[in-house]
């Protein structure tokens, strides 16, 4: 099939290099650094049956950095944020370079947030576009960096930015691996959501599937809600009124 994502077309001569000298190998910072998708003022690939963005790490064979933990993976949340909808995202890792990816809160865009180097500087840092709320397919820039700090005895990836005011204290987000597998998850704009942190489980990339990040059609559902009140309504009065006549032709 002909790729239809920019990534795609980005990494198309890595992949043509790689398959004509098998031993090729490729490190994070010879691969380019992916972004989300931005057509015009448009930012965001609208979903399609595959609800993920292509891998951008796929040929890379460098190493983890030393001391990195592993988050590698398909990630699920364990409950759902509101109306039924999880939060849910892929993470690639390459020597000290992060990409964290998948289907966007509204559930209806890509999102592809590249960290080719988890280094503490901006340079280093992703530099796409907000992919929540207030974000596509608006394009609002973004810049945090990465950096791996601990946090209550686990070492994890954070997203921070100072001068952003939807991050308090500069933190955007903080994946933490826990003892047990699971990905403790702190978002700043989820956090108000759910009163704190996520935990999250690793999945087969198959497992996870659209119905686990759309949250409930709570208006069409409201308004049949209220269709099949007005018809009670009317139905009630249709029978006191058929009552009334009824009586008032009684001999």
């Amino acid at each position: 099939p002909i790729p239809s994502h920019p990534t795609m077309w980005a990494l198309l001569p890595l992949f043509f290099a790689v398959r004509l000298d098998p031993a090729a190998c490729l490190s994070a910072s010879e691969i380019p650094r992916a972004n989300s998708a931005r057509s015009g003022d448009t930012c965001g690939a609208p979903l399609s049956d595959d609800l993920w963005p292509p891998q951008t790490l796929a040929l890379c064979d460098e190493p983890l950095a030393p001391g990195v933990p592993d988050l590698r993976g398909y990630w699920l949340s364990k409950d759902a944020i509101m109306l039924g909808a999880h939060h849910a995202e892929h993470i690639e890792q390459c020597g000290n370079r992060a990409i964290v990816s998948g289907p966007s809160q509204q559930g209806k865009y890509h999102y592809i947030h590249d960290f080719p180097n988890v280094d503490g500087t901006k340079e280093g840092g992703c530099k796409d576009y907000v992919a929540g709320a207030e974000g596509f397919p608006k394009c609002v820039a973004i810049n945090p960096y990465g950096i791996w700090n601990e946090h209550e005895g686990n070492l994890c990836l954070e997203m921070r930015d100072e001068g952003h005011d939807d991050c308090p204290d500069g933190l955007c987000a903080r994946r933490c691996l826990l003892p047990d597998g699971s990905i403790s998850f702190y978002n700043a704009y989820l956090a108000e959501i759910v009163g704190g942190e996520l935990i999250m489980q690793k999945k087969d990339k198959s497992e996870i599937t659209l119905g686990h990040i759309q949250a409930i059609p709570i208006i069409p559902i409201a308004i049949s809600v209220l269709a099949v009140l007005l018809l009670c309504c009317c139905a009630c009065v249709t029978y006191c009124c058929w009552k009334k006549r009824k009586v008032g032709t009684s001999p």
